[in-house]
């Protein structure tokens, strides 16, 4: 009954999503299905607000879906999708502790639960003894069918009598098929199985346990460990720590100078000049925003293990904070660059999303030193 129910649940959201979004941009359609969405979770009693993340994540999702309405912009739709998968994921695992793992199982549910539909399709037509018999009965004759096929194109192909014999049966096919086709619509029909596939995907969540035990071993604290797997087997602790302690010292050398050209030009002489602006900030501020991150992953990939609880990492962890100090100097520098391109060229939404992302890496740099400082997990 219940395998019967979830596929009736699934085949009348893929028929409201089609009736919704044929032929149709996005806009009060999305809004009107995810809010018939959010109904059948609260009717069904699926909808939980227990937790901090489930609350943020809910609301979330909710605010991004009415300003799709509002700004209709392909940067807010995609901010709302992430917040889509984030809820999605609260809604298969609601105890969740990290949000990347709600994103991780989120993502995950998007193919398996595409195969569950089809375990639940079989359960049902498994009962119906006849319907099966008669699809197993018909699908034994598949393949001789389609080597006839073969063949049949492979003597056309190699003698000219021989395909003259098939030239009426084509026209007729051809003349079959423009009357059964010619008012056909196909994006109707790909509408449709596109409803399926994203019906089952937020209607058939699967939770992947493996996944789910591993957030939930999942610490803030690190714990020293005797032994353990190693990236680099050849490097031991000392190995490992001149190596951190050479790479940093080099990294700050030239993070500084990068830093003095930046805060003697960009803060205090800047001067516009056309396409030189253009390409100071498009892929300059790109590059910087992505050497900021690789600068997180390597303090991150040094303070993973017992390098935290090493008696001579003093001098490491000093130089580590002054890597995450000069990294905050870099994004303030991005943010002035976007400061002066909008200064010179207006604003616009991606430049607000600049300003946003850099905040928010501000913040994550300053976790990172908080993790190095107190030992904490890249769990943390």
């Amino acid at each position: 009954m219940k395998n019967k129910k979830n596929i009736i649940t699934i085949v009348a959201s893929a028929l409201i999503f089609t009736f919704l979004f044929h032929k149709q941009d996005l806009g009060l359609n999305l809004v009107f299905y995810e809010l018939l969405f959010v109904g059948f979770l609260i009717f069904n009693r699926q909808l939980k607000f227990k937790t901090l993340n489930q609350i943020s994540c809910t609301l979330g999702f909710i605010i991004t879906s009415l300003f799709t309405v509002i700004t209709h912009s392909i940067f807010v739709y995609f901010i709302h999708f992430i917040a889509l998968l984030l809820f999605l994921g609260l809604l298969i695992y609601p105890e969740v502790k990290s949000l990347i793992n709600a994103l991780g199982l989120s993502l995950n549910t998007v193919f398996k639960s595409q195969m569950q539909l089809s375990k639940e399709f079989s359960n049902t037509t498994s009962k119906s003894n006849n319907t099966s018999r008669n699809i197993r009965k018909f699908s034994i004759f598949i393949i001789p069918i389609l080597i006839i096929i073969l063949f049949i194109i492979i003597y056309r192909s190699s003698n000219p009598v021989f395909d003259k014999l098939f030239v009426n049966l084509d026209t007729f096919f051809q003349k079959l098929m423009n009357k059964i086709f010619n008012d056909f619509d196909f994006v109707l029909i790909f509408t449709f199985i596109l409803g399926l596939f994203f019906s089952n995907f937020i209607l058939l969540r699967v939770r992947d346990e493996n996944m789910i035990a591993m957030d939930k071993n999942a610490v803030d604290e690190l714990q020293r460990r005797k032994r353990g797997k190693r990236y680099f087997k050849f490097y031991g602790l000392k190995n490992e720590l001149k190596a951190a302690f050479f790479l940093l010292i080099v990294l700050n050398i030239i993070l500084m100078v990068l830093n003095i050209i930046d805060i003697n030009w960009v803060w205090f002489n800047f001067e516009w000049s056309g396409f030189y602006l253009k390409q100071f900030v498009h892929e300059g501020t790109y590059l910087l925003i992505l050497s900021i991150l690789v600068s997180i992953v390597i303090v991150l990939f040094y303070f993973r293990g017992n390098l935290n609880f090493y008696s001579k990492n003093k001098y490491l962890r000093y130089l580590s904070y002054i890597w995450l100090a000069q990294n905050a100097i870099l994004t303030i520098s991005v943010g002035i660059r976007n400061f002066w391109y909008i200064n010179y060229f207006a604003l616009a939404y991606k430049r607000i999303g600049v300003f946003i992302f850099l905040l928010l890496t501000i913040y994550g740099l300053y976790s990172v030193y908080i993790k190095v400082r107190d030992k904490k997990s890249a769990s943390y």
